[in-house]
């Protein structure tokens, strides 16, 4: 029954790359159009951000959502304070729980020694950086190829899961909130007060990783069947 209510579930797809990047990301969201009208795929990235709308907001909401994350590799991108200090560190810890897949592109040629990046597998499929074809768009079809099958592969495992498990937005939005608030976890669990004097930012929550595993592993149990009502639960 499950795998006939996920069959047309939307794979949620979030592009990062560096403004310097802007032509390769065009070009990349052009190829996958293809999926996204096909409703297979989701794609956001920073552009369709609203005027007035608060950009840490609006990207931790669509990262924390993410199935994929598309990371558009350069020297750009790599020497990028914001993204590695931000956006990166919440992509990491997900894909470190297992809740999204990382995809680095290479955009630009660029030594991935050292960056973290190297352990992952790098499109396009041969390893050669995008510009380094020229006008051939032949890496954009490999990268569209390979994010198609995958995508399957996330369908599938979404498929498998119990019944029940069916995504809950109020858990989502309780769990960023936590994220974002610190004196809102605070005030729920008392033992964790010291952490609201820290910077609201990601790179905190994970310097608390050991003392707030419990809570987390509670919640990551609850992120399918959350009920806003069931807070008390967490303690």
């Amino acid at each position: 029954m499950s795998n006939r209510k996920d069959e047309h579930r939307t794979v949620n797809i979030v592009v990062l790359y560096h403004e310097d990047d802007n032509e390769f990301k065009s070009k990349l969201r052009d190829h996958l159009s293809v999926l996204e009208r096909d409703r297979i795929i989701s794609i956001w990235d920073t552009a369709l951000i609203f005027a007035g709308a608060e950009l840490s907001k609006e990207i931790n909401k669509h990262l924390e959502l993410a199935d994929i994350v598309l990371f558009l590799v350069s020297s750009s991108s790599i020497a990028s304070q914001q993204l590695w200090d931000n956006e990166l560190k919440i992509v990491f810890y997900r894909q470190q729980n297992e809740e999204l897949i990382l995809i680095p592109i290479k955009a630009r040629a660029f030594d991935l020694g050292g960056s973290g990046l190297e352990k992952y597998k790098i499109l396009p499929p041969n390893g050669q950086p995008i510009d380094s074809w020229g006008k051939d768009e032949t890496p954009y079809v490999e990268i569209k190829k390979e994010i198609a099958r995958i995508c399957e592969e996330v369908k599938l495992k979404s498929n498998n899961m119990p019944g029940e498990y069916q995504l809950n937005p109020e858990f989502f939005e309780l769990e960023q909130s936590f994220i974002s608030s610190p004196d809102l976890l605070a005030m729920q669990h008392p033992k964790f007060e010291g952490y609201s004097g820290y910077p609201r930012t990601m790179a905190y929550f994970r310097v608390y990783q050991e003392q707030l595993s419990d809570i987390k592993t509670r919640m990551k149990n609850r992120r399918y069947n959350f009920c806003a009502d069931n807070i008390e639960d967490i303690n």
